[in-house]
């Protein structure tokens, strides 16, 4: 019997979609629950994995009494002055590692050697050679946003489009991550959407927010419960953000089904795109978009509701769908469907695209 603590070792044997939060720390860092406490909570939030994030270290990764009630994301938080990154997916001790080994130092000055020793996108670099994935983390909120805005978009896999909400600032630096990310769509780039709570500490008092391990929830479609398999599908796209709405999204063309994540490939002609969305919401709006521009939209009142609408395959189009609450704010969102003869796009840097003052 495979340890569970193995990425390959399967919690379902069964492919679909799998709920989990891609962005949490433990006691290893500056969280208030040891990774097994916080297991527990995933798992009391209905959640099907976790991946533990902590800042500048794996040691609570190694903290975990097994069995395990679903799987660990292996990952760490690279959090430097000029902006935070997730790497998931370790396995082993990379040499890069030792740079992030805790000694006597007190953190702030460990944070501001490792700031002077790490050449941020030549670790990036490195991640993605050795086979783990790269997600920047909350790209636009300030004062932890990113600023390496030389690194160019090739080294990033995944992007963090949706962190704490119950944070403020966050009520508007979620939105203008989602339209940047938009932005990167639209120039050619395949760079999957991911959520994370950026879970540490239940805040409490009259003025409090109040952040959950499962706000929001990263749903991917993987073929069977692991932690291998999720991020297979988080590579191949196969990913969509909710706070609450279940979501399915798919293209019918004559060529056969297409669904979140799928490249069609070179084809032209007629295409239906359908969306249908589950919530506890009295009252939701569902948007199917076009290289960044609502093509259809429906009110749904409700606990479930559809929309359907056509489309003609021409150029490389993205197809994306979001859900909003009746006050139009973004609920859901899901990752792009393909297709068109897709080159990969010119050298761009993550400034190219910063939002204009």
């Amino acid at each position: 019997m495979s340890s569970t603590l193995s990425p390959t070792h399967s919690f379902r044997a069964t492919a679909g979609w799998y709920a989990g939060d891609f962005h949490a720390h433990t006691t290893a860092s500056d969280g208030e629950n040891s990774p097994d406490a916080l297991m527990q909570m995933a798992v009391a939030a209905g959640l099907d994995f976790v991946s533990i994030t902590d800042h500048n270290t794996v040691a609570g990764l190694d903290a975990f009494q097994e069995p395990l009630p679903l799987p660990a994301i292996r990952g760490i938080e690279i959090t430097l002055f000029s902006g935070h990154f997730n790497v998931f997916g370790l396995d082993g001790a990379p040499a890069w590692l030792q740079l992030f080994r805790a000694g006597s130092e007190p953190e702030p000055e460990r944070r501001k050697r490792l700031s002077e020793q790490v050449v941020v996108a030549d670790l990036m670099q490195q991640c993605q050679a050795e086979g783990f994935l790269v997600s920047i983390n909350h790209p636009l909120l300030a004062p932890w946003g990113w600023q390496e805005s030389d690194v160019y978009l090739s080294r990033i896999d995944c992007l963090e489009i949706w962190n704490d909400p119950t944070w403020p600032d966050n009520a508007s630096a979620n939105p203008a991550t989602v339209d940047m990310w938009t932005q990167w769509l639209n120039a050619g780039y395949r760079i999957t959407a991911i959520g994370g709570s950026d879970f540490h500490f239940t805040v409490s008092g009259a003025d409090a927010h109040h952040p959950a391990i499962h706000l929001p929830r990263t749903l991917v479609y993987a073929e069977q419960l692991s932690a291998a398999a999720i991020l297979r599908g988080v590579r191949r796209h196969h990913v969509y953000v909710s706070m609450e709405p279940s979501l399915t999204f798919h293209v019918q063309g004559h060529e056969g089904r297409f669904a979140i994540g799928t490249d069609m490939g070179e084809m032209t002609g007629n295409i239906e795109l359908q969306a249908t969305v589950s919530t506890h919401l009295p009252d939701v709006v569902i948007q199917i978009i076009k290289n960044g521009v609502p093509i259809g939209t429906k009110r749904c009142q409700g606990e479930q509701g559809s929309l359907a609408c056509l489309d003609h395959v021409d150029g490389t189009p993205v197809w994306c769908c979001d859900v909003r609450d009746a006050e139009g704010r973004i609920i859901a969102v899901t990752n792009p469907i393909f297709a068109g003869d897709w080159l990969p796009p010119a050298a761009h840097t993550f400034g190219d695209f910063l939002p204009q003052e």
